[in-house]
């Protein structure tokens, strides 16, 4: 788990806003590097998502997430403080904390060249390879109480990590294979949205469940 933090930085843990935007790639590829993940998410959600905030401020549910995630995929995100009308510095300026939201989804558009925000919440997947975004999709999380939206979340964890688990270590660089092995085990619980972007890529995942096994063989 990778808190993000609007005001503050807490020891041991997370980044402010202002140093993840400036190194969001460098971050990811020297996860990678070091073996902390093979994959990354970026839980997306606002002031009006108080469900997903009060999952990821749970020291609990954290732990859990924590734990499932392991080394095998970093999730990244927004830790929102209450206190909504706090003024903080950003990039040299002052911001309303509320509106650090809206700052983290302009800058996911112009890092992801998307051409429109995805809706809140939602979960992003996303690869990195040699410090660039390579494939991405996302998935949105439609539970609204905490208990359910905890699960829905876990679940998109535990398929994410039980694909990585199964890669063998000498192929765990094998970026672009592994992403394609986590969309089609997500897209075989969930539906995956098509998101365009300004170079009109378009990642359009059908209804198709496929058998891991089948793709994991070949390289494990």
């Amino acid at each position: 788990m990778f808190p993000i933090y609007i005001d503050r930085l807490r020891t041991g843990e997370g980044i402010s806003v202002e140093s993840f935007v400036k190194t969001f790639k460098e971050i990811c590829t020297e996860h990678q590097k070091n073996g902390n993940a093979s994959s990354f998410v970026f839980i997306i959600h606002d002031f009006t998502n108080p469900e997903i905030t009060k999952v990821l401020e749970d020291r609990n549910y954290f732990n859990a997430l924590d734990e499932i995630s392991g080394n095998n995929l970093t999730i990244f995100y927004l830790h929102l403080t209450p206190e909504k009308n706090k003024r903080v510095k950003f990039l040299g300026e002052e911001r309303l904390v509320r509106d650090m939201t809206r700052e983290m989804n302009d800058f996911l558009i112009q890092e992801f060249k998307l051409e429109e925000t995805i809706s809140t919440p939602a979960i992003l997947f996303f690869q990195i390879k040699n410090k660039e975004i390579i494939d991405f999709f996302f998935c949105s999380l439609t539970e609204r109480t905490t208990e359910k939206a905890f699960l829905e979340i876990e679940n998109l964890v535990q398929k994410n990590v039980s694909v990585i688990k199964q890669i063998a270590t000498e192929n765990k660089q094998n970026y672009p294979e592994i992403f394609t092995l986590i969309k089609n085990e997500i897209d075989s619980v969930k539906t995956i949205k098509t998101v365009k972007s300004r170079a009109e890529q378009v990642y359009n995942f059908g209804k198709v469940i496929v058998f891991i096994e089948k793709f994991i063989s070949s390289f494990v």
